[in-house]
């Protein structure tokens, strides 16, 4: 009965480690992504969000922090009773730790959505997405100034290492 049971897990685990697509694997992520999204608006009694995120330079991945500033300065956030939720008051309305979750959940995605769209050798400048937000649905507009690394300061103000601007949209 042992020997069964020990074979029943052997292929029970095989089944987790089968390689899949990556598609799969972002379709998961923009599921739980909107999930993270609705969860976040409901509970906070929010009918929209819209805020842009703003980054002059762009060396690591978004985190929490560029989420909350952008939401906390950069925001339309109105309320199921119609009302614009005053953002000094955003802590007394908003619950902090579903902030939390929502921002590291998001920062995560709009991370992959750059790089997505980003060559590897070049660095970004001049960060703008905007995400705009409602229960079920989340658009997001994405456009950054790419520079090829190597040049001075110099090169980068008189745009001389500049690359196109990059652009990407995405509802999901």
């Amino acid at each position: 009965m042992k020997d069964i049971i020990k074979k029943i897990l052997r292929e029970e685990k095989k089944k987790l480690f089968i390689p899949r697509k990556i598609d799969e694997r972002v379709i998961e992520f923009e599921k739980m992504v909107k999930d993270a999204s609705d969860k976040f608006l409901t509970e906070n009694n929010i009918k929209s969000l819209k805020y842009v995120v703003k980054a002059d330079e762009l060396w690591d991945d978004l985190d929490y922090d560029d989420i909350d500033n952008a939401i906390r300065y950069e925001s339309k956030i109105i309320l199921n009773d119609g009302k614009d939720l005053v953002i000094k008051r955003l802590y007394y309305n908003v619950n902090h730790s579903d902030l939390i979750d929502y921002a590291h959940t998001m920062s995560g995605y709009l991370s992959h959505l750059i790089s997505k769209h980003n060559p590897e050798d070049i660095v970004i400048k001049d960060l703008e997405i905007e995400v705009d937000s409602v229960v079920g649905r989340i658009e997001i507009d994405g456009i950054f100034t790419l520079f090829k690394p190597g040049g001075t300061v110099y090169d980068y103000q008189n745009k001389k290492h500049m690359k196109k601007v990059v652009n990407f949209s995405k509802t999901i």
